[in-house]
């Protein structure tokens, strides 16, 4: 039965964007809402300026795809994503195990990557995995008030 609603649905959403015309986003809408250039510039300067090779990216988010593209496109290996929510025991991503932070933190990596960019989480994320991997995360968000427009870089590290 639920398969049958379901079913059912996607056709009704099927005929409703048929009706109403499929409308996509271009890439400056895209770039401006998910930041993947910033992102990808921003990982890629961190990994030059700390020889970072192999990495392990903390939290299964809505912002991960853009963290393991950019690293994907960069050559930079994910040996896990560290997320110790029991919803994703077990689970893989793109090839790449999902496991414990503890399990992670024993992992060989260079580098810590923060794919969570909420400006109310991040912080709190950052000082748990900095405390943990005894890392210093690379934190790709900035706090942006609703009246402000969005930041035009994601927050670089020093080079160390």
């Amino acid at each position: 039965a639920a398969v049958s609603q379901a079913v059912a649905e996607a056709r009704d959403w099927a005929r409703i964007e048929r009706r109403s015309g499929r409308q996509t986003l271009d890439a400056p809408v895209i770039q401006t809402l998910f930041q993947l250039d910033q992102q990808r510039i921003a990982i890629d300067r961190w990994a030059v300026a700390n020889r970072i090779e192999c990495v392990v990216i903390a939290d299964l988010s809505k912002n991960l795809f853009a963290t393991w593209s950019a690293c994907d496109a960069l050559g930079i290996e994910v040996v896990a994503i560290a997320d110790s929510n029991l919803a994703y025991a077990h689970m893989v991503y793109r090839g790449v195990p999902v496991l414990r932070d503890s399990d992670a933190a024993k992992l060989d990596f260079d580098g810590l990557i923060l794919s969570n960019v909420n400006p109310a989480q991040a912080p709190r994320r950052a000082s748990a995995i900095r405390d943990l991997f005894e890392l210093e995360p690379l934190v790709l968000t900035q706090a942006v008030c609703m009246d402000q427009s969005p930041p035009r870089s994601t927050a670089i590290p020093e080079a160390a």
